[in-house]
């Protein structure tokens, strides 16, 4: 993640709590978590989470693939083969 911080310097591997806004679909929730600090460059942060509560994360996840647990993903790919095997017959 990257975070325009303006010209607050942070060390590499500080850790710094952060909350931002995530909407995926109609589900709109302020996520918290805890990152460290793994890049600094001209008043941006790059960010890796440590701490990230789990629900946050599946919210995420579902944000960026599509899907939100491992269940579902399976779920899905099998959808999305069975799917194209049914186009291939017709």
């Amino acid at each position: 993640m990257l975070v325009d911080i303006g010209e607050t310097p942070l060390g590499l591997n500080t850790i710094i709590d952060i909350s931002f806004p995530v909407i995926c679909g109609d589900e709109s929730r302020d996520c918290k978590a805890k990152a460290y600090v793994v890049h600094q460059q001209s008043g941006s942060l790059g960010l890796m989470f440590s701490e990230i509560d789990s629900d946050v994360r599946q919210i995420l996840r579902k944000l960026l693939y599509g899907y939100a647990t491992v269940a579902e993903r399976a779920y899905l790919a099998q959808r999305k083969t069975q799917v194209s095997a049914n186009r291939a017959v017709a």
